[in-house]
């Protein structure tokens, strides 16, 4: 999953082409992303990069910058930018009311904002909705089939899809809190809270609570058919002004994943237990990294789709396996 989310990252977003500059982006991402724990305070005080045991960060914060800056630059001189659709030829053509643009320093920070908060989020959304659906046959049963009805079109198998996955985010949030900076005072729960303090409402425990979804700790997505969230009652991207700024991306993000692996790979359901929620930076993840079993894969690409997609490595392989050998 997340090969998959860093490539719509590095594609759609990043709107990233060059066949080596791809790769290297590939590359230096994850090293990027997913830090030693030693290693972390260096972000927040940069100054330690200079030192013997961060230079090393400071090496791959420097590659990854490079690649940036060449994506940026290119943006800028592409005579069809305004014909262009990904998020950095967007943010190039941005103004403020004065008409100021952004600097490259400015747009290489938006981007490396995306890349980190928009990649592992999503690429775990998805996880958990495949480990849920193992476990719950009627469920996953259900979500091939809406697979099926949305490829071709049909709007219910689309609606069922976001049910999985609004549900999948419900039951296992990515993040466990969205804090605030109160900017008045207020009181909350009889207690009587000064300005400036941080304030995190919990998201797991609106989303487990009995009087707003019956039956909490039930992986249920046709609850969500037809359903009426609020910030208040459903909060996965936060909620206000402050409110997830790629949320609606993401869900669609989810979707069409999502309904890809259904259409192409036949998954085994199982008995064993849920997997564990367990931490991992900012997010809760899977304690095994959501481990599934694929009985088959599907072959359905067809010659055009096959050249549109050829050099991406998180392809499914267009291959059938033996029912027999089933594949972890």
């Amino acid at each position: 999953m997340t090969e998959i989310t860093l490539e719509v990252i590095l594609r759609t977003v990043i709107g990233a082409t060059d066949p080596a500059r791809l790769a290297a982006l590939r590359k230096v991402t994850p090293r990027l992303l997913y830090l030693r724990p030693w290693e972390t305070p260096a972000i927040a005080n940069p100054n330690l990069q200079r030192r013997r045991p961060w230079q090393g960060l400071r090496r791959r914060i420097a590659e990854a910058d490079a690649l940036l800056y060449a994506e940026i630059a290119d943006r800028r001189a592409d005579a069809n930018l305004a014909a262009r659709t990904d998020t950095l030829a967007r943010l190039v053509r941005a103004s403020d009311h004065d008409g100021r643009t952004m600097s490259d320093r400015e747009l290489r920070d938006q981007l490396m904002t995306l890349i980190a908060a928009g990649h592992e989020t999503t690429a775990t959304g998805l996880s958990w909705a495949l480990e849920r659906l193992t476990r719950h046959p009627a469920a996953l049963a259900k979500a091939v089939r809406a697979a099926q009805a949305s490829a071709a079109g049909d709007p219910a198998g689309d609606e069922y899809l976001d049910a999985v996955i609004k549900e999948t985010l419900r039951i296992r949030p990515v993040v466990s809190g969205s804090g605030r900076v109160l900017t008045e005072p207020v009181e909350v729960g009889g207690y009587r809270l000064p300005a400036g303090v941080m304030v995190t409402p919990s998201i797991g425990l609106v989303h487990a609570n009995a009087a707003l979804y019956p039956d909490p700790d039930h992986f249920d997505p046709d609850r969500m058919l037809g359903a009426t969230l609020s910030p208040t009652t459903w909060l996965p991207f936060g909620g206000g002004s402050r409110r997830c700024l790629g949320a609606g991306f993401s869900l669609v993000e989810m979707r069409v994943v999502l309904r890809e692996i259904l259409r192409r790979a036949e998954l085994c359901t199982t008995t064993a237990p849920g997997e564990r929620q367990t931490p991992k930076h900012v997010t809760t993840v899977p304690h095994r990294g959501a481990r599934i079993e694929v009985r088959a894969i599907r072959d359905i690409t067809s010659a055009s789709q096959a050249a549109e997609t050829a050099g991406c490595p998180a392809n499914v392989r267009s291959t059938t396996l033996p029912s027999e050998s089933p594949l972890k």
